[in-house]
C-alpha cells in the first residue's frame, strides 16, 4: 500500500475540491474504508502463507473462539462469517479433508450436523492467529 496516497492527502483533496460533502461522518467513513484496505492487504499477505482461504481461516478462528466443545452448526457459522453458503460448504469440506474439523450429528435436530474443531484444528487456529494479530498491531504502531 506504499504507492497509495496517505489518508490525510485524500481528505485534504476532498476539503479543497468538494467541501460541500465533507463532514466528520464522511471523513470517518473514508478513514474506515482506507483502514479496511490496509488490514485486508496485511491479512492476505500473512494468510497467503497458510494455504487456507479467508473463509477457512475464519471458520477455524470462529470455532476456536466459541469455547468448548468448539462446535457450531453450519448455519451458525454462516451467520458469523460474511460469505455465501456455497463458500461455507466448500471451506468446511476443505477443513474436514485436512482433519481440522469434523461433522457430528446434531443432538436435537436429526436433519442437521454440527461442525466441530478437532485437536489439530484447535492447534492450527492458534498457530494462524498469531501473525494476524501481530500484523494488526503493526498497522496501528
Amino acid at each position: 500500500m506504499e504507492d497509495r496516497y496517505h489518508l490525510s492527502t485524500v481528505l485534504q483533496r476532498f476539503r479543497e475540491n468538494w467541501p460541500e460533502i465533507v463532514s466528520p461522518q464522511t471523513e470517518a467513513v473514508i478513514g474506515l474504508m482506507r483502514l479496511n484496505d490496509i488490514l485486508t492487504e496485511t491479512f492476505n499477505a500473512i494468510n497467503a502463507k497458510s494455504g487456507f482461504s479467508e473463509i477457512a481461516f475464519e471458520v477455524l478462528v470462529t470455532l476456536r473462539s466459541c469455547g468448548q466443545p468448539f462446535q457450531m452448526s453450519p448455519t451458525e457459522l454462516y451467520s458469523s462469517i460474511l460469505c455465501t453458503s456455497g463458500g461455507m460448504t466448500k471451506a468446511i469440506k476443505h477443513l474436514e479433508e485436512a482433519g481440522l474439523v469434523t461433522r457430528l450429528p446434531h443432538e436435537t435436530d436429526g436433519r442437521s450436523m454440527l461442525v466441530q474443531l478437532t485437536e489439530a484444528g484447535f492447534k492450527k487456529a492458534e498457530e494462524l492467529i498469531i501473525p494476524v494479530v501481530q500484523g494488526d498491531k503493526n498497522v496501528f504502531a
